[in-house]
């Protein structure tokens, strides 16, 4: 896709171009100051370049990332889009939302009846969304999984790696890595299946409050705000940072958190700086893909975003 900001609000307004090289993306996405924050990242003490990061301005209560695009549920519970369109995945279906789950090239959301909407590819029936009613979702890849409430896991898409073999509940919530799933029960217990390489499935023991899927890897966080990590490490992605956090996330290959100073920290392997978040940043969550990263700011709960904006996907409205 080129470089642009185009930014999808409800519609086509998405870019829908091819992806350009990464030679020319940094160029053109530096060179576009109108839509760089004021408050952009300053030279920090490492000796390298500050991150790039762009902020929105409308008030969002949930945020998830997709291959090349974003989503958010606004306090109005609308879903707005942005970022690459190329499957229409940015087109979003009208209606009143509480959540949504991203998938590489489609979008699926959940609305306030508890019904589920999904829009963009379907090559895998990642699109074909269940009937019922559901309080919560999470999408990978090509899959996505809602909790209904009795605690059942209903999963649709594609079933490569056994990713919509859910487990008997009932479990309280969910996460979806690329490939795989994991479900916490009501004692904080995790319980994963899917295409589990490298012990992307094997958790250890709870309790957990958040769980958080990579590619393979799966991380998750514990009450006392320690956050432990499982599965592949050749990219230093379960390489946990000292701290203390309230938040998770994990990336394809890498991982991200929240700490108790609403500052963001990344380890592991990715494209574009998505390893190095804005030193300016203060945050109350944060999600990450392979390509890009983005935050919901700690004062406004705008979303902010830096990485690879070859379609305007570090762009937020």
């Amino acid at each position: 896709m080129t470089i642009g900001l185009a930014m999808c609000l409800a519609g086509p307004a998405c870019s829908t171009d091819e992806p350009a090289d990464d030679d020319t993306s940094d160029d053109d996405a530096a060179d576009d100051d109108d839509a760089a924050d004021d408050d952009s990242a300053g030279d920090d003490d490492t000796g390298e370049e500050p991150t790039e990061w762009f902020v929105g301005t409308v008030r969002l209560d949930h945020l998830e990332l997709g291959g090349m695009h974003a989503c958010g549920v606004t306090t109005e519970g609308e879903v707005i889009c942005w970022g690459g369109n190329h499957y229409g995945q940015c087109n979003v279906v009208p209606g009143e939302y509480v959540e949504v789950g991203l998938g590489e090239d489609n979008t699926c959301a959940l609305g306030t009846d508890g019904a589920v909407t999904c829009w963009g590819s379907n090559t895998a029936g990642q699109s074909n969304e269940p009937a019922g009613t559901y309080q919560s979702i999470v999408s990978g890849d090509w899959h996505s999984c809602a909790l209904d409430a009795a605690g059942e896991v209903t999963c649709w898409g594609s079933n490569s790696g056994g990713q919509l073999n859910a487990p008997a509940g009932p479990f309280v919530s969910l996460a979806a890595g690329l490939f795989h799933t994991c479900a916490l029960d009501a004692a904080g217990e995790a319980e994963c299946w899917g295409y589990c390489q490298d012990g992307a499935c094997n958790a250890p023991a709870g309790p957990f409050v958040q769980l958080a899927g990579g590619e393979d890897h799966t991380c998750g966080l514990r009450s006392d705000g320690q956050v432990e990590c499982w599965g592949a490490n050749d990219l230093g992605q379960l390489d946990v940072a000292a701290g203390e956090y309230t938040d998770v996330d994990a990336g394809t290959t890498l991982t991200c958190v929240v700490d108790t100073d609403q500052r963001v920290h990344c380890w592991g392997a990715s494209i574009a700086s998505v390893d190095r978040p804005p030193e300016e940043l203060r945050a109350s969550r944060v999600v990450a893909s392979l390509f890009f990263a983005c935050a919901l700011t700690a004062e406004d709960q705008y979303a902010a975003c830096w990485g690879l904006d070859s379609g305007g996907q570090v762009t937020p409205p």
